[in-house]
């Protein structure tokens, strides 16, 4: 990729890669909780906002709790058993996927469910843009509201524009304060200042890691 990843203790380079990608300051912070405590997001126990709707042969679907902008459906498929991304998906993935998407296509309303995408990242994170390192699909359904777009590579500009937002967050998550912080700073968040506000009161407390 050509550029510099920050070193930041505790965490693998590839980790630090997804971090760059966290869409905000609460998901950086649960992610990064998630990588010291060596827990993965899609691993058992799943967090509260995972519900899981059904499981066939080892792969099992849920409501995104993040939905992409501009879906009126989006689902996540993903293994029960830890399936790095680093590896590649087998037959019997796709078998099992291919069975999750039966279900959700008698299961939702077909008016609803007319088309839309079924994606999935794999191998080497540095090579295909994801925040989860853990082998897992998507199947969304467009609003057709505005674009929804996935990327697999992003342009070097907008990877860079990901460390500069990670290390903002690091600023942030050692200092629990917003003051000081210039206009530039505040747009390259993407987040309203009362919800960063919430995630610092959680900080204080000792809800995440030093």
């Amino acid at each position: 990729m050509g550029l510099d990843i920050p070193n930041l203790a505790g965490l693998t380079p590839h980790q630090v890669v997804t971090l760059s990608r966290a869409r905000n300051f609460t998901q950086y912070l649960s992610m990064r909780q998630a990588y010291l405590d060596g827990k993965c997001l899609f691993c058992d126990p799943l967090g509260p906002k995972n519900k899981v709707m059904v499981q066939i042969d080892g792969w099992r679907l849920w409501r995104n709790p993040f939905p992409e902008k501009h879906t009126s459906l989006h689902l996540v498929m993903a293994s029960v058993r830890h399936i790095p991304t680093e590896e590649l998906p087998l037959e019997e993935d796709f078998l099992a996927i291919g069975k999750l998407f039966a279900w959700v296509r008698e299961r939702f309303n077909p008016r609803l469910f007319t088309g839309g995408g079924l994606f999935m990242r794999f191998g080497d994170p540095m090579l295909n843009a994801g925040t989860i390192l853990h082998l897992h699909a998507h199947i969304m359904v467009p609003s057709s509201s505005g674009e929804v777009r996935l990327p697999l590579a992003k342009e070097p500009d907008r990877e860079r524009l990901g460390y500069r937002r990670l290390k903002l967050f690091e600023k942030l998550r050692r200092e629990a304060s917003l003051s000081g912080l210039t206009d530039e700073e505040f747009e390259l968040l993407e987040q309203d200042a009362g919800s960063i506000e919430k995630e610092f009161v959680k900080i204080r407390e000792g809800t995440y890691a030093a």
